[in-house]
């Protein structure tokens, strides 16, 4: 009587590659390893039945949206601290931490681009003088500015799937304009000093950034014309200068020059 043909459970390495059905007649080899004269072998693991969890791409995919929620949350939060409530409405001014924060992002990621600013120096100013010292406050307005649009800060999306940018580019547009405030208030045009010449400068490369090339322009033509006032294109002035205060100059003058090319 022939032997009953059974499907195994547990189907033999070759009927597992070619994806065939394994009939057994008692024990091994298969029928299909009968047929085509190959060794029956049930070498390869089984898998788990069922439900295998998800694969480890799905599974990196999961926790990159879930680290993408999490940050458009943190950011929400923080767009909503940056809008108007945190301008003092008296005198436009941010908040002084605001200052310190973006500072210290220029001589992290910007220094290397215009290395004509004390950044600590700076920063002491405006903690130890936070009423009078107005050209330093108006300085430090138009580095922040021009901090938040060289870096893109204001096109921060709070998520992939999300269009909505943070109020960033709202708050560039308080430093700049409180720095213009600032000037006129201690009339920069007869202060002929480094921080007025940096002032300028600064506020040409904010209004150049964001497309408002009359305006950066007439800045531009402002700083070249405080460094001819000032007489910083002369040998003369230069050789009369400390070696650091000479230096620092000098590299103002070449990047006048270079952003007037």
């Amino acid at each position: 009587m022939e032997k009953r043909r059974t499907r195994t459970a547990n189907p033999c390495d070759g009927c597992s590659l070619r994806r065939v059905r394994c009939r057994m007649q008692g024990n091994p080899p298969c029928l299909e390893c009968q047929k085509h004269s190959v060794e029956c072998t049930f070498l390869r693991v089984p898998r788990k039945r069922g439900p295998k969890g998800p694969r480890p791409c799905t599974s990196e995919k999961v926790a990159h949206y879930q680290n993408e929620i999490r940050q458009s949350q943190s950011l929400g939060s923080i767009s909503q601290e940056l809008v108007s409530p945190v301008v003092d409405n008296e005198s436009g001014q941010m908040p002084l931490r605001l200052y310190i924060e973006y500072l210290d992002k220029f001589r992290e990621s910007l220094t290397c681009v215009w290395p004509i600013l004390n950044v600590e120096d700076l920063k002491s100013r405006l903690v130890h003088n936070p009423l009078g010292d107005q050209s330093a406050w108006a300085l430090a307005g138009a580095v922040c500015a021009t901090v938040i649009a060289q870096l893109r800060l204001s096109q921060i999306r709070l998520a992939k799937q999300d269009t909505a940018t943070t109020d960033l580019s709202s708050v560039a547009e308080s430093f700049a304009r409180h720095a213009q405030r600032l000037r006129d208030q201690f009339i920069y045009r007869e202060d002929f000093s480094t921080e007025s010449l940096l002032t300028a400068f600064f506020l040409h490369i904010y209004f150049t950034i964001t497309g408002r090339i009359r305006t950066a322009i007439l800045y531009l033509h402002e700083t070249i014309a405080q460094l001819h006032l000032q007489d910083l294109h002369l040998t003369e002035t230069l050789a009369n200068l400390a070696d650091d205060q000479k230096e620092l100059v000098l590299r103002i003058y070449w990047l006048v020059f270079v952003s007037e090319k």
